[in-house]
């Protein structure tokens, strides 16, 4: 027997959700590493602030990532009954940019650093919902 695959395969509008998903990820590790390292490693090559500005960069990149990772979700939801409400999508890409208007702040030295901590907390929030 032999199968008829298309020649013309049209790629998943979610693909590039995919791939900023796995971006995402992949850069989170390296974030949590440059923390880690900050917190572990005390050495006088390389200051642990810079490590820390580092894992803040990395987060910031990382919640920009999940933007768009967020809209496939919610259009994926959208297929099967429950679907995702506008408000659960609009809550989730708030916590998402409340994550990273606070780490450029703290970034650039004008706020707090452990203040991001609150809409990553909203960010859990929003997954379990």
């Amino acid at each position: 027997m032999t199968s008829h695959v298309p020649s013309t395969a049209s790629p998943s509008p979610y693909r590039s959700a995919g791939w900023a998903a796995i971006a995402s990820g992949v850069i989170g590790v390296l974030a949590y590493v440059s923390m880690t390292a900050a917190v572990l490693v005390r050495s006088a090559n390389i200051p642990p602030d810079l490590l820390f500005r580092l894992n803040d960069a990395g987060v910031i990149l990382q919640s920009l990532l999940m933007i768009p990772v967020t809209v496939a979700l919610f259009s994926l939801s959208g297929q099967r009954p429950p679907a995702m409400s506008r408000a659960t999508l609009a809550f989730g890409t708030v916590a998402l940019l409340l994550t990273i208007i606070w780490l450029a702040l703290i970034f650039v030295h004008l706020a707090w650093d452990m203040v991001y901590t609150i809409p990553q907390g909203l960010i859990g929030v929003w997954l379990m919902l």
